[in-house]
């Protein structure tokens, strides 16, 4: 019998310059991020990890349920999240968030 494991292990992900749009149909909720920025590590192959975040947005627009909240603003965030991917439980542990 062979008894090793194989996993897959991400120390860093990475996203440069991209623009990201999430349209939930369901919710009513339009997200429209240009120049998404983002940069997170963390030991992601334990089961309990913290992952570290920098993520930056030149132009986010959030509408809800056809009114606009926020329309072309800048966003820098700073956090660290800990997750546990048994419970699929997220700990907040740090939220440095600046919305233009």
């Amino acid at each position: 019998s062979n008894d090793s494991e194989t996993a897959l292990r991400l120390e860093k992900i990475v996203i440069e310059n991209t623009r990201l749009v999430y349209d939930d149909k369901a919710t009513k909720m339009l997200i429209d991020a240009k120049g998404f920025n983002y940069a997170g590590k963390g030991d992601l192959d334990l089961a309990v990890f913290e992952i570290y975040t920098e993520a930056q947005i030149d132009d986010f627009s959030l509408t809800y349920n056809g009114e606009q909240y926020l329309k072309n603003k800048k966003v820098d965030a700073d956090l660290i999240t800990i997750i546990n991917t048994n419970s699929l439980a997220f700990v907040f542990q740090q939220n440095n968030l600046k919305i233009n």
